[in-house]
């Protein structure tokens, strides 16, 4: 009787139920149901356009239109959040001009293959006018169609279709590799322009990153918050030691200027600049950051020990990406410390002085930071510190940002294997490797 009893509640409930439409539903009901990754933008528009009620709900929704906007173009948010932010856009208009880009890339994407397919590819690709009017400001494009394309690219090269055409994925990949290059080129111009107060080191390491790395999703913001992370444990090995410290009384908008500004000059007395330092080096001792050893006659070169956002992952690197973590965790905690050349040791030292801009000469005493750690000296107990008489170093002339990045560049050219890069890229990189030169 009781099942007899179920049986005809539930049925009514499936009458009552039946004669409800999605009209009837809660607004907060609906938007988490076109909230769904399965809801395209077609989807969208279509219910809008049935009625007047949804053409005002959901066309003048900007919460709604940024969630599916980012769950279209994932990669856009760090490049292009605060664009949108600061100028205050509709997502419905960035929806709408990122549909419209999607279509003209996949239009010169099929010229592409037709040309590919009848063997003109390299004449119809030399210097791609058509596309690059459709994303460079320069020739009045807007700024964001470039994030759309490579975000296009990405999604593709990331996640292929199973029956990808080999055509499309060489073209694709071809697109997408200019695109970077473009870009980076930009940003390498962009940076050699800056004052040298704003030539942060590394940015320059994560640009050259980049560059190596060009079908890699790489952030910027993952470079420059494991640094902050590493800093902030400075100071909590700082206030263990020495509580008093007068970095402990320094605002957060100062600190926030070191992280995004290099200095000119310590900005603590010869004790203080000492205890910072053997925190710094104490700290970055515990996590395992360490030179990496190549031995002799190997061609085997891994390239992971040059790349900023890999040495902070894996703890080994090139000294002079070892000396640019060190560089820039320093300068966020008010130390200014220099990256020479070291010729007779034929390799990159970081030297710290009390004061730079100083008569008194015991405060312009020269000191190098010993972070050369390697992976044959790991087991030891040794914690790399201030050293002042192992180099014989007197007196340096500072290297600028750029020079360092020349160095940088070099040290990534000359060990790369030929193989790394494509045959088409072989004079870019030349270019780019003149460019820093110059």
């Amino acid at each position: 009787m009781f099942c007899t009893f179920a049986l005809s509640y539930f049925a009514e409930l499936s009458d009552i139920y039946a004669m409800t439409t999605i009209a009837h539903l809660h607004i907060e009901v609906i938007n988490i149901i076109l909230c769904d990754e399965s809801i395209s933008f077609k989807d969208i528009m279509s219910l809008a356009f049935s009625c007047k009620k949804f053409y005002n709900l959901l066309t003048t929704d900007n919460a709604f239109w940024r969630k599916k906007f980012y769950q279209r173009w994932p990669y856009l948010r760090e490049e292009y959040d605060e664009h949108l932010r600061l100028e205050n856009k509709s997502f419905l208009e960035q929806v709408k001009a990122g549909v419209k880009c999607k279509k003209e890339l996949w239009h010169y994407l099929s010229l592409m293959c037709i040309h590919q397919r009848f063997g003109k590819l390299a004449d119809f690709d030399v210097d791609f006018t058509h596309f690059h009017s459709l994303f460079d400001p320069d020739k009045s494009a807007s700024f964001m169609n470039y994030y759309f394309f490579v975000n296009e690219l990405t999604n593709f090269l990331t996640d292929p279709p199973m029956k990808s055409d080999f055509r499309l994925t060489l073209c694709i990949k071809k697109l997408f590799l200019y695109l970077q290059r473009y870009r980076l080129k930009k940003k390498m111009h962009e940076f050699l322009n800056y004052p040298e107060k704003q030539q942060i080191l590394e940015k320059a390491a994560f640009i050259l990153a980049q560059w190596y790395q060009p079908q890699k999703c790489m952030s910027y913001l993952y470079v420059s918050t494991s640094l902050q992370k590493i800093a902030e444990q400075v100071l909590e090995c700082l206030r263990k030691e020495n509580p008093a410290h007068s970095i402990f009384s320094i605002s957060e908008e100062q600190l926030f200027l070191w992280a995004d500004n290099n200095i000119d000059d310590n900005h603590w007395n010869s004790i203080e600049g000492r205890q910072i330092i053997e925190s710094l080096c104490k700290v970055l001792y515990n996590l395992d950051f360490r030179k990496a050893i190549y031995k002799f006659g190997c061609r085997r070169y891994i390239l992971q020990y040059s790349y900023i956002d890999c040495v902070l992952q894996d703890k080994i690197g090139t000294t002079i990406i070892l000396a640019t973590i060190y560089h820039s965790v320093a300068r966020r905690l008010g130390i200014r410390c220099d990256i020479i050349f070291h010729k007779p040791n034929m390799d990159y030292l970081l030297c710290w002085r009390a004061k730079y801009h100083t008569t008194n000469l015991k405060e312009k005493e020269c000191f190098c930071i010993d972070f050369r750690r390697d992976e044959e000296t790991v087991s030891t107990n040794y914690c790399p510190t201030i050293n002042s008489a192992k180099y014989g170093i007197n007196e340096y002339t500072k290297e600028s940002p750029v020079k360092v990045m020349t160095y940088m560049n070099i040290d990534l050219y000359l060990k790369s294997e030929p193989k790394v890069f494509i045959r088409q890229s072989y004079q870019e990189l030349r270019s780019l490797i003149n460019q820093i030169h110059l």
